[in-house]
This record gives structure tokens, sequence and C-alpha cells, in this order.
């Protein structure tokens, strides 16, 4: 799972982020024709003159209030640059080859009966190629590919059935620091050879387990990053990050068995990373995959953790052997820090008859799609937002809105019927759609100057659309992290968020072939005890921003990927395995649809 479920089931778990196709390459074009690709396309978002937008990074940054400001400077390029810098200064005190080893790596069906057993074991690691849904040991015992066999796989084949595992081995090191003491885990050598995914998972993340049987620590920095065998960091291309999540509430090890709650009645993600987390290299480059917390802050932990990881080479299939290793720094102390909770939410699906964030979305080059989703939930705590951010496949994303509005101030069922919608089957656009929602937050806001209003319906955080940087190689683009610019967020328990996301195909990006592609869309920010209500902000919260859906939205649950239903491969309603076998077994597949 990518983002925290809504609490009105307990989550099954598949894993983190088993999500979309994300995107290695993509092709600038001239506009292309409309009969090419539709009346559809909108301008390139492309990152252009970049000494202007890191000044307009620090300026919005400098112009927050005291804490929220704090929280943005660490993600300039000066802060990840310090934070990366303080990592590999203590990573330099490491002698990994004089340190003992975890491995090799096992397969994983016997890490599973090592962890069912309660056994210490070796890390599991896996490696296969890309392929389709259908191909995929993995995916044929999971949901997604009984109703779609061709699409692309959304994470690597786990269970690889008649691959040996790879030779890589997990080694640890730990070394004191002026503000803690760094954990160091690197998993390796993964020897790539192009077109393929490298993924592996391990118990007791940093060894912390018997520092929690002590009593609680505080995390104050971390990250994540691909090096080469001599440690030079890796970035897309070749490597790229389809995720790592390193989580309490995440178990690939028991993925036959709900997930859990975490140590204070949330569902966390404490730590993760993906491919859109890397910035331009004048932006600070893969610096962008550490990031600390302001001096004094931290996220508390007080419950194992589970490392989950899906890498993938995006070379030319058959390049040359090319050995890296995964890498994962953490900063840690035992003495209290003023807290710091972590949010992760998004829209949920439940497309597949579990609670889950992905949902497939069909393009075709000859036909406008453009798509908009939402979800409405509600806060389970008070805090204050002070750094919000974004993740998606962004090939085909166009934007995404964060709202203190209600579904029904924004009229959504009312306009769209239903949580989701190809816009051009009702005469819409986004343009359009995105001016709808936009005046009816302001009819919402004239509302509340005549009436009494719980919470203050607004726009309150949208992604920073111009995030595409040229890489070169047959003009190869890549999507790349930006700050969104988005204000400090006061929230009490009960107030609304309603996330809309807006999808549709990039305009430098040129397709020929109708396309299935994964997508999500996730929500992240750092909350902190809100002055007013907690004292001050060392008061205790909860380590996640946690939610519970609302009634409008639970009762959408399940109906995300309902475009399949057209054909009544599915009826409306009913998503058993059982039934999608069934559709499955009756042809109901790619070609039924003109895919």
């Amino acid at each position: 799972m990518l983002s925290s479920p809504p609490r009105s089931s307990r989550p099954a778990l598949l894993l983190g982020t088993v999500a979309a196709v994300a995107l290695v390459a993509v092709h600038l074009t001239s506009r292309p024709a409309a009969n090419e690709v539709g009346e559809f396309m909108t301008k390139p978002h492309l990152i252009e003159d970049e000494a202007k937008l890191v000044a307009e990074d620090a300026a919005h940054c400098l112009s927050k209030d005291p804490v929220s400001s704090a929280f943005c400077r660490a993600d300039l390029k000066e802060g990840r640059a310090e934070i990366m810098g303080l990592a590999q200064a203590a990573l330099g005190r490491c002698d990994y080859a004089a340190l003992p080893k975890k491995g090799p790596a096992i397969k994983l069906d016997k890490y599973v009966k090592n962890m069912k057993a309660q056994h210490d074991s070796a890390p599991w690691a896996s490696v296969s190629p890309y392929t389709r849904q259908r191909e995929s040991t993995w995916e044929r015992d999971k949901e997604y590919s009984k109703v779609f066999p061709e699409a692309d796989t959304s994470a690597g084949d786990f269970w690889s059935v008649g691959t040996a595992p790879p030779p890589v081995n997990l080694e640890f090191c730990e070394t004191a620091a002026a503000d803690g003491t760094w954990a160091f885990e690197r998993i390796g050598p993964f020897t790539g050879r192009g077109h393929e995914w490298h993924s592996a998972g391990w118990m007791d993340s940093a060894k912390f387990t018997a520092k929690l049987a002590v009593g609680p620590i505080w995390v104050n920095a971390w990250g994540f990053f691909p090096t080469d065998a001599h440690g030079k960091v890796l970035g897309l291309p070749p490597i790229h990050i389809h995720h790592t999540h390193v989580a309490s509430s995440q178990h690939l090890f028991r993925f036959d068995v709900d997930g859990e709650w975490s140590y204070d009645n949330t569902y966390a993600v404490e730590f993760d990373i993906h491919g859109d987390r890397q910035c331009t290299e004048a932006m600070g480059g893969m610096n962008c995959t550490m990031r600390l917390t302001p001096r004094g802050y931290g996220l508390k932990l007080a419950m194992p953790l589970e490392t989950i990881l899906d890498l993938k080479d995006v070379r030319p299939l058959g390049s040359a052997p090319m050995a890296f290793y995964g890498q994962y720094a953490f900063r840690w102390t035992a003495e209290r820090q003023m807290p710091v909770a972590k949010m992760l939410t998004g829209i949920w699906t439940s497309s597949f008859g579990y609670f889950h964030d992905d949902y497939l979305l069909s393009f075709d080059p000859k036909t406008p799609h453009e798509y908009l989703y939402w979800s409405e939930q509600e806060f389970r705590l008070n805090a204050s937002l002070v750094h919000m951010y974004w993740h998606a496949h962004h090939k085909y994303t166009e934007d995404m809105w964060a709202t203190s509005a209600s579904a029904e101030q924004l009229g959504l069922m009312e306009k769209f019927g239903s949580s989701w919608v190809d816009l051009p089957r009702l005469g819409m656009d986004t343009r359009g759609a995105q001016q709808y929602v936009r005046d009816r937050i302001a009819a919402a806001q004239d509302k509340c100057r005549t009436e009494s209003c719980r919470y203050y319906p607004a726009l309150r955080c949208k992604m920073n659309k111009d995030r595409w940087e040229y890489v070169g190689g047959e003009e190869a683009y890549m999507p790349r992290y930006r700050i969104p610019y988005c204000n400090r967020w006061d929230f009490l328990e009960g107030d609304v968020i309603t996330i809309v996301s807006f999808h549709q195909l990039q305009s430098h990006v040129h397709v020929t072939q109708p396309e299935l592609y994964w997508m999500h869309t996730a929500f992240y920010g750092f909350a902190v005890p809100t002055p007013s209500l907690h004292g001050d902000t060392s008061a205790e919260i909860p380590h996640t921003v946690d939610f519970i859906p609302s009634k409008t939205y639970e009762a959408q649950m399940g109906k995300h990927a309902g475009w399949w239903n057209t054909d009544k491969a599915i009826s409306p309603g009913d998503h058993s395995a059982d039934v999608r076998v069934t559709a499955y077994d009756q042809g109901y597949q790619g070609s039924k649809f003109g895919w």
C-alpha cells in the first residue's frame, strides 16, 4: 500500500506501492496533430531557467511562519546538500568489507516460512524482467492479472518461480554523530542487465528492534539512494527507485494476512522514497532522496519496521552487466524530540476488492481521455501541516489538488456522479473541470461569510507542474521533484480533506499505441502540534496523520475501476475474485476492449 487506508476496515496487505508502471523515458515532440492525439493537450510542464526557480523556491520558504519555513528550507538545495554531506561523511567511517553480512538472500517463499516460524531470516530478493501481468507469477497470485493480463507489471515478480534469488547480502553499520547516531543498511550487489526489476525485503530495519526494547527513539534524518560498486550515487537513469518503504504497518511476509496498525493506532508508512523524489542537478539531484527535520524535531518510533524495495534498471535490454547497491541511512536519537507526524494519504480506490490506492487508466492516442478522480476523508487528530508534497506517475498526470472543502461543497457527486470520471464523456475537459471546482470553492467561501462554518473551504495545496527535465539520450525527459507552494494548514479532528486529481497525456509525450497505465495520487506532509491548541510544539501527537473516509466516499469504494464494467465483464458492485476470474476466463481482457 502506498498511503494510509481508510479506518473503516483493517487494511489487507499487498505491498508498498504496488502501483503503476512508472515512467522511464518519454520524448519531446512538436505538438501532434489533433487526429494523432486528440484536442486535449496542455503546454509542456518543463523545468526551465533553474536559477530563477531555485530563487523562487527559497523566497517561498522564507515567506512562511518560522516552523513552516524551517521544514521548507530543509527541502531546498542547501538543506538537501547539508544532510547528504553529513550522511556521506558518516558513511565514510563504515568499512562494510570488515563487517558481518546477512545473507546471501533467499527466495520469498522460504523467507515467508522463516517469518511465520519466527526464525531469524536472511533477506529475500528477486530479479525479474519487464513483463505483462499474465507473465508474472506474483501478479497471477494477486487480483491484478485476472482482469488486466496485458497490462505491464506493476512490481517485480517477487516469487520468481524457477529463478534463483540474486546473491545479494544485507550489510549494517552504525556510527556516532553530533545530532544522533547514524544507522546504515546496504543491500547488494545486484547485477543489472537492463529492463529488469530488482526487489528485496527484510525485517528489523536498521536493527531498531533492540533499541526499541529499551524505549522509543526519534529519527531526525533519513533517506535512500542506489550506488555503484564504489559507492557513487546513481540516479535515474540508469536506476529508477520504483519504491522503497520502511514501515511499521506494512509486512510483506504477512501478505495473506491483514496489515496492522502501528503503536499509536495509526496506519504508518514512516519512511518511503519513490523515483520522483530526485531533483534536477541544479536543484539538488540525488541529494533530494535524503531528508532531515529541523533541529529539535524528530519522528518517534516505538515499533519495529520492515523494509520493502523495488528498483528498476531502465537501460536497454541486454546492456552490459552493472553492479549496484541500495543504500539506506537513518540518524536517530534516544533523546526526546519535538514531535513530527508523517502524513501519507491520497485517493483510495479499493479497485480490486481490498483497500488500495491503485487505479488503472486507459489512454488511446486517437481518443481524448481526461480523467478526474477524487477522495474525501476526515482528519483524526488536531495538528498543523507545515510542509506538503506529492507523488504520482507523471506521464498522464496534469495536476493534483488538496482542499479543505467537502465533496458536497465542491459539487463532485452532483456534477460527475461518482468519484471518478472520464471528462470528455460528459462533454468536459480538464480546464473546465478545474474551473468548476474553483467556482464551487468560491461559492462555499461566500457562504461561510454569512454562515458559521466548521472549517474554511479552500484550495490548500496543488502540485508544482513544471517538473520535467531533459536528460539526453534520444531526447528523454524525466519527472523531477519540485517543492509545491503550499501554506500552513491548521486542522481539527473531524475536519475534511478532499483530494482531486486530474489525468491526461502530457504534451511533450508522444504515444502511438493505446496504453493501460497504472496510477495513484499520493499526498504527503509533515505535521506538528498546533501551539494555540496544544500549548506549544512539544506536545505529544500521533506519529502519523491518519484519516477516516467520509460516508459519501466510502460508498464509492471499489468503483474506481468501473470503466471495465462497460462490457459487463464485472457486475457493478461485485468485486469478488471469483467474478474477476470468470470475467477473465470468458475473454474480457485487452482485446475485448480494443486496447
